[in-house]
């Protein structure tokens, strides 16, 4: 990082409040953890087929439900897409705090944490989902929903688990594990965070905004031009996810003044406006050509909240309640391992219990899975990513 960007660090490092300085933000920790349990419930239920998916059957009267609940605020539970944008939101704002703050971070020893922060526990969850699908999968249950039956049913070759290690060509990401998709780009966008954060820091906010929206609509414009062969362009579209995080970082002073500003009525309007905008960013975008684009008030909505739990006592004392916070400990565990814990339990158990039971066993087990992994997996990565970047020069 250059001379000049480390002075612009500087001075944004100085404008923070004392409270929030080097503060580490439990809250948001709870939150990432709330966000993972919404993606397992929303797996759980991916489960269950769609209305007219499956004709007739034991499932019809619960997909009728199913098809009217997500208009109403019990989505929050399930709502894993969007659970996805703030896990990428909070992804830009925590890693681009240390550079707001004035750390000088070698690019190897970022790079280095990161590898063994992410890319090793999801090796070995994609070993783990491998070894399950080779042991448990009959290639579907015709019953179950096309969600269901898309998984765990490919034929497994040389080709595809290089793939999955190397996270360098577009390939079907969803075949041993529907939930690492999120993280192949996450890793792409680790290899270039620092770079980025330097550019963020060198522009002023309406550049970086307008920044933002150019690789958003460009990554999204190549990706459908490219009928989605191409995954990279979705990395160029959510990489504007993490920029609005770096944004959130390096102006967190004059959002919380801003937010101190405003009367209790006020903050009660923007954190429901945020909520609303979270959850139903799908309905609001629907005048504009293309899924991705419902992505936009998602982030405005996960922004908003993001916010409200950074300056608001009473949200960050709510998510630091001592469930929320374990819940975020093992977050990330939570969501590599959920999938095959769930995958798992159906294709042994579907046919001698009622899916509504095994559903509920694989919950447990997916707690239990995922805090054995978390501790014994996912704390030894990050041990040994500090030790080796300690001695890095």
């Amino acid at each position: 990082m250059t001379t000049k960007v480390m002075h612009l660090a500087d001075r944004a490092a100085k404008a923070l409040p004392t409270s929030l300085d080097s503060q580490r933000f439990e809250q948001l920790d709870a939150m990432r953890g709330l966000a993972a349990l919404s993606v397992v419930f929303g797996h759980f239920l991916n489960v269950i087929p769609v209305l007219g998916e499956v004709g007739g059957g034991p499932f019809e009267q619960i997909a009728r439900y199913v098809r009217w609940y997500k208009y109403t605020p019990a989505f929050t539970l399930t709502a894993a897409h969007e659970a996805v944008i703030l896990f990428f939101l909070l992804s830009g704002f925590v890693l681009a705090l240390p550079f707001v703050r004035g750390a000088n971070i070698p690019f190897r020893k970022f790079l280095v944490k990161r590898v063994f922060r992410i890319y090793l526990p999801y090796l070995l969850a994609i070993v783990i989902a491998i070894y399950g699908m080779v042991l448990c999968s009959t290639n579907g249950i015709s019953t179950l929903s096309y969600w269901f039956n898309q998984i765990w049913t490919g034929q497994i070759t040389s080709y595809s688990v290089v793939n999955h290690i190397l996270l360098l060509n577009s390939f079907d990401n969803d075949q041993f594990n529907p939930s690492i998709w999120s993280l192949v780009h996450e890793m792409r966008v680790s290899i270039i965070f620092p770079f980025v954060v330097a550019a963020v820091l060198r522009l002023p906010l309406w550049a970086n905004l307008m920044g933002a929206l150019f690789i958003s609509i460009t990554g999204m414009t190549l990706h459908r031009l490219t009928e989605g062969r191409v995954d990279y362009f979705l990395t160029l579209h959510y990489l504007s996810i993490f920029v609005v995080g770096i944004l959130i970082a390096r102006h967190l002073n004059d959002l919380q003044a801003a937010f101190q500003r405003l009367t209790r009525r006020q903050k009660i309007w923007l954190a429901g406006g945020g909520v609303l905008f979270y959850l139903y960013g799908r309905a609001i975008a629907l005048i504009l050509p293309g899924w991705e684009f419902q992505d936009w008030p998602i982030l405005f909505g996960a922004g908003i909240i993001v916010m409200c739990s950074l300056f608001s006592v009473r949200v960050a004392s709510i998510l630091k309640v001592s469930v929320f916070r374990l819940l975020g400990q093992i977050s990330y565990s939570l969501y590599l391992m959920h999938s095959t814990v769930l995958f798992t339990c159906v294709y042994l158990l579907y046919g001698r219990w009622p899916l509504d039971r095994i559903l509920g066993l694989a919950l447990v087990l997916t707690f239990i899975v995922s805090v054995v992994f978390h501790y014994t997996v996912e704390r030894t990565a990050m041990r040994w990513g500090q030790q080796v970047a300690k001695r890095m020069r």
